[in-house]
């Protein structure tokens, strides 16, 4: 006998349960106990995290680049002086009038 004809003659055997087998399993099942919600704040967090965190880089790579700052300082403005190239803020501003060098 071949292997192959080996497992049509098991596939094609239909065994069945001696009667008190299937009172064991049927008096488990009715033991057994109500499934547990699938809901719970682990699985809350682990899904809203990754998308939180999705939605704040997208703000982030999206957002608006119409107000650009060359530098940030925590002096108050200076005014910018037309006699002087340079002023004393650690960022150099240039006066409408003053030619660029």
């Amino acid at each position: 006998m071949s292997q192959r004809d080996l497992v049509a003659e098991l596939r094609a055997a239909r065994v069945e349960a001696p009667p008190q087998v299937r009172e064991r399993v049927r008096l488990v099942a009715a033991a057994a106990p109500a499934p547990l919600h699938r809901f719970t704040w682990r699985r809350a967090f682990v899904v809203a995290i990754p998308v939180a965190a999705a939605i704040a880089a997208t703000f982030v790579v999206t957002r608006p680049t119409s107000h650009q700052t060359t530098c940030t300082t925590s002096f108050p403005p200076t005014p910018i002086v037309i006699s002087s190239a340079r002023s004393a803020s650690p960022c150099r501003r240039r006066s409408p009038t003053t030619p660029t060098i």
